[in-house]
């Protein structure tokens, strides 16, 4: 009996870092860092969707010059020492970080000809906002050219050229054409099909938890990365690790009372939040979980007491009509989980009759996050403390009940049968190259280390 509690906290105690790998990841690394690999993103924005998008131009003339055949032909564009504020959501381009160039043909008086310019976008500017109630995001774009931004070619006219680049410019100002192909810049689309194809972090539970493979999802778009403290030294960015479909309360605030989190200096720090204990055991619960039956074969160590009748009738009246000397054993169903505690039945049967009576139990428990190897996780069981025992059926009743909740804690083994989340932890090697430290407090688990790419 006393063994089945054991193995119950080993459950919960798995639960809590299966948890803490699926649920609302927030990483925290060096501001610069940061920004590069948002950069890469948007220079892929705007070198795809621009071009892609931006099909149909239109005609305008002006000073008995005509522009037609308008036509994007290129986006090119060197986004490194551009302005980046995570803290306001501001991103600045400029001066002309992106250059569009274009194909048109031109017709006057002295006839028609085909030309082409580059309009060198003097300011782009981007504000992001995050709206957490919901986990949705708003993007503001626009772009900005003065005149001069526009180098006309092929034009061999020096008074024709001038004129033309006029004519351009006021072409674009009176048509809003900057402003057109500003809004076809779409930050959350293309942020939301990046997600899309984020890998999976993809591992089996213990043998306990009936070796069940377990996908943590990173594929839903969560929130723009931002500067919580206003330094320009450090950015969170966040992730769904979603297990069993989307998760939208916001948690973003949580980890920020942890100044080495928030400040990570040289490492790469990730935090996971413990609070989605609940969710991973539903679904390991909703999923099916064996019954779990604990007799003397169960324990490794020598215990002040033996898997016999006897031994109960030290915590329990009501079982005179049972032998000393006749074994028992306990089959355990859990019933509620929380981060701290787990509520399991315990159904005692006794020589050859099943089901004779039950407890219900509750424990307190204290989980531990271990570093194996460079880059594997496992969680284990620490501490345990029966903090609550009720006969639920049966005709017995609890004599001792400070005995008893000893009994329990001591069939507990950390040496020997550690009880743990998995039979060989969990490996982070698709995002650290080596972790330095973990360590686990009641808001959740702290990793810190080097990048896989840095």
């Amino acid at each position: 009996m006393l063994k089945e509690f054991i193995i119950i906290n080993l459950f919960i105690i798995l639960s809590i870092l299966n948890l803490s790998i699926s649920q609302n990841i927030i990483t925290s690394w060096h501001y610069d860092k940061v920004q590069m690999y948002d950069l890469q993103k948007i220079g892929n924005i705007l070198s795809s969707q621009i071009m892609e998008k931006v099909t149909s131009l239109p005609s305008f003339s002006e000073d008995s010059i005509q522009i037609t055949n308008l036509k994007l032909i290129g986006v090119q564009h060197s986004l490194y020492d551009s302005y980046f504020n995570f803290k306001t959501g501001l991103l600045l381009f400029t001066p002309n970080k992106v250059t569009l160039s274009f194909n048109f043909t031109h017709t006057s008086q002295s006839g028609s000809g085909s030309a082409s310019f580059d309009l060198k976008i003097n300011i782009l500017k981007m504000r992001l906002t995050n709206v957490k109630q919901d986990q949705t995001q708003k993007v503001e774009v626009s772009m900005f050219s003065k005149e001069e931004d526009y180098n006309v070619f092929e034009i061999s006219d020096k008074a024709l050229l001038a004129r033309v680049r006029t004519v351009l410019y006021n072409g674009f100002e009176s048509n809003h054409i900057l402003k057109d192909i500003s809004s076809k810049i779409d930050l959350i689309t293309y942020y939301q099909d990046f997600y899309k194809d984020k890998k999976s972090l993809d591992f089996e539970t213990s043998t306990f938890l009936d070796s069940k493979k377990i996908s943590v999802n990173f594929n839903r778009f969560v929130g723009f990365c931002e500067d919580v403290t206003g330094k320009a030294e450090s950015a969170l960015c966040y992730y769904s690790g979603e297990v069993d479909g989307e998760e939208k309360t916001d948690k973003t605030s949580i980890p920020i009372s942890n100044e080495n989190f928030v400040n990570p200096q040289d490492t790469y720090n990730t935090f996971i939040n413990i609070d989605l204990l609940n969710n991973i055991m539903n679904k390991l619960l909703k999923d099916g979980l064996s019954e779990k039956t604990f007799n003397k074969d169960s324990v490794v160590k020598t215990l002040s007491y033996d898997f016999t009748v006897g031994s109960l009738k030290k915590y329990l009246s009501g079982l005179d009509s049972y032998q000393d000397s006749q074994p028992f054993e306990a089959k355990v169903k859990i019933n509620e989980f929380s981060t701290k505690k787990v509520k399991f039945t315990a159904s005692f049967n006794l020589g050859d009759k099943t089901n004779v009576f039950s407890l219900d139990v509750e424990l307190e428990i204290k989980l531990k996050v271990s570093l194996l190897r460079s880059v594997r996780l496992n969680a284990c069981l620490e501490s345990a403390k029966t903090t609550q025992i009720n006969v639920k059926d049966g005709g017995v009743s609890i004599t001792n009940e400070s005995g008893l909740k000893s009994a329990i804690e001591e069939a507990f083994d950390y040496d020997n049968v550690p009880l743990c989340l998995s039979n060989k932890g969990v490996t982070l090697r698709d995002y650290y190259s080596i972790i330095t430290k973990v360590y686990c407090q009641d808001e959740g688990i702290y990793i810190e280390g080097n990048q896989l790419y840095q």
